[in-house]
C-alpha cells in the first residue's frame, strides 16, 4: 500500500489551520459524536449533545447480533463480486459496526469490548464448523478482531483531531 504525501500535507493543515477546514471540522465533530460516546469517565467537554445508553441502543445492538448470527450461519450466498479476500473485509466491517453498537448499548472498558467481540467471533466460527454448508476459518476471526481494532483506532484519531480543533477554538476566544 502506497501512502501519498499529499494525504499527510492535508492532515497537517487540518491540525494546524482548522479554521480553513470548517466543513471538514463539522464532519469530524459529527463522526466524533457518533463514534465516541460520552460516558461518566469521558464526558464531553464542549457541551454538545451526548448520546446516552438507552433501551433503544440495546435493542438495536441485539437486533444486529441476531441478524449477523443468522447471516453467518445461513448458507453462503455468492454476491457475484470477485474481489480477493472480500469476505475478510466484510468480517472486519461487521465487527466494526457490531462493536460500535455494543459501545452505544453498554458501558465497558475497551478490553471488555474486545473480549465480548472476540468470544462472539469464536463462537460464530465454531458454529459455522458444525454446519454442512459453512466452514470455520481462523483468518475470519482475525478479520473480526481487525474490525474492532479499526474502530478503536478511529476513535483515537477522532479524539486527537477533536482535541486539536477544541484547542484552536479555545485560543481564538481568549
Amino acid at each position: 500500500m502506497r501512502l501519498y504525501p499529499e494525504f499527510f500535507v492535508i492532515l497537517s493543515k487540518i491540525f494546524t489551520q482548522p479554521d480553513r477546514f470548517l466543513p471538514l471540522n463539522k464532519l469530524i465533530s459529527t463522526l466524533t459524536l457518533l463514534i465516541i460516546p460520552a460516558t461518566a469517565n469521558h464526558p464531553r467537554r464542549d457541551g454538545r449533545l451526548t448520546i446516552c445508553f438507552t433501551t433503544q441502543h440495546k435493542a438495536l445492538f441485539w437486533a444486529f447480533v441476531l441478524y449477523v448470527s443468522y447471516k453467518l450461519l445461513a448458507p453462503a450466498e455468492h454476491s457475484g463480486i470477485d474481489i480477493a479476500h472480500l469476505d475478510k473485509l466484510v468480517h472486519a466491517g461487521i465487527f466494526f459496526l457490531l462493536t460500535l453498537l455494543l459501545l452505544r448499548a453498554y458501558q465497558m472498558s475497551r478490553l471488555q469490548y474486545l473480549i465480548v467481540a472476540g468470544v462472539y467471533g469464536l463462537v460464530t466460527e465454531y458454529l459455522q464448523s458444525q454446519t454442512a454448508y459453512r466452514s470455520a476459518d481462523i483468518f475470519d476471526w482475525f478479520a473480526d478482531m481487525a474490525g474492532v481494532l479499526i474502530l478503536f483506532a478511529t476513535q483515537n484519531i477522532l479524539r486527537q483531531i477533536q482535541a486539536k480543533i477544541s484547542l484552536k477554538d479555545g485560543k481564538s476566544h481568549d
